[in-house]
């Protein structure tokens, strides 16, 4: 059931922006949404390696991607694998030259790990933004810091936690493809 709702949430985030800008997403020859943006990111909540496609909407303000996570048993008491919706806003760039750009952003992730009831991961970050050539048009490199809700919910409520032990901190690359 919560597979499905996932799946679900995805579909309709996505494709609710498809055909809004046309010129943020391909579409192949199935006439088919064709992933515009794919993600690696390093530990962060959604695993300790984590990869996925999504899409670009609003000239890239918006982005949400689906990715799956997987953290072996060298790091925790058995292999967990993740599920994760990534929705992300991106308010502003800041240009750095002609060619640069670097971004704050914040977003919201809903992720799936089996034995976890669907926890949100919030996520605040800041991205340096590179063009490349024709058919990658560009790629990204973001830090960031997440939590869960449950974390800020006890960090709201217990004043002896302290706010760095709820934080995780990610890496990652995104590619834009053409």
């Amino acid at each position: 059931m919560c597979k499905k709702a996932l799946f679900i949430l995805y579909l309709f985030s996505t494709f609710i922006c498809y055909g809004k800008e046309p010129q943020d997403s391909l579409v192949n020859s199935l006439n088919t949404p064709t992933p515009t943006i794919y993600k690696l990111q390093f530990a962060g909540g959604m695993g300790l390696l984590s990869a996925g496609a999504g899409y670009s909407f609003f000239k890239n303000k918006y982005q949400s991607s689906l990715l799956l996570g997987f953290t072996p048993t060298l790091f925790s008491r058995k292999n967990i694998v993740t599920l994760g919706l990534r929705n992300t806003i991106i308010p502003m760039d800041i240009a750095i030259g002609k060619k640069y750009k670097l971004s704050p952003y914040a977003g919201l992730t809903i992720s799936f790990s089996g034995f976890l009831p669907l926890p949100l991961l919030p996520h605040l970050g800041i991205r340096f933004y590179k063009p490349l050539s024709k058919k990658i048009i560009s790629y990204d490199l973001y830090i960031e810091t997440t939590s869960t809700q449950r974390e800020l919910f006890y960090f709201c409520r217990n004043k002896t936690i302290a706010w760095y032990s709820i934080l995780n901190t990610a890496l990652g690359i995104t590619l834009y493809l053409k």
